[in-house]
């Protein structure tokens, strides 16, 4: 008996630790498609959405496909600004920056991760959130959604 219960307990280590690297392995494929995006930025034709007051939206497209868009708001109590990176016409990484007007030390970052449109790695001021909670779910269950919106509105 004790000798499944061991082996069940390794089994069960080693898929987390091969999960565990798949996403890390993933995470930095997509480190690299944006940043071969960014060191590109330049070739790519941008087109300016919403620029007033309030804040800007500017669309990155190679060809007609888009690239990046990157997005701009200002409210009487913080700003916002962020990034949003599609390869192949898929959501790969999303990075939103939060700073509050009152408190100029007050900074939040997200970044997400998204392989195929499905979130896969939330860091929240640079701690991986756990997968397993509700807050995490509830951005897994609408942040993909975002793909959409962002692809309708490179079409406008």
């Amino acid at each position: 008996m004790k000798k499944y219960i061991l082996t069940f307990i390794f089994g069960f280590i080693l898929i987390q630790v091969v999960v565990s690297q798949t996403t890390e392995q993933k995470i930095s494929i997509i480190d690299k498609h944006r940043k071969e995006i960014d060191d590109n930025i330049n070739n790519f034709r941008m087109v300016v959405r919403g620029n007033d007051s309030i804040g800007y939206r500017y669309l990155y497209m190679k060809n007609n496909e888009l690239q990046l868009t990157i997005g701009t708001y200002h409210a009487p109590t913080e700003k916002n600004k962020d990034n949003w990176y599609l390869y192949n016409g898929k959501l790969m990484f999303c990075e939103i920056v939060i700073k509050n007007a009152d408190k100029k030390d007050s900074i939040t970052i997200d970044k997400y991760y998204f392989d195929n449109g499905k979130l896969i790695a939330w860091y929240e001021n640079g701690k991986f959130l756990d997968t397993n909670s509700v807050k995490y779910k509830n951005a897994a269950a609408g942040l993909p959604s975002m793909e959409e919106v962002l692809l309708k509105d490179a079409k406008e």
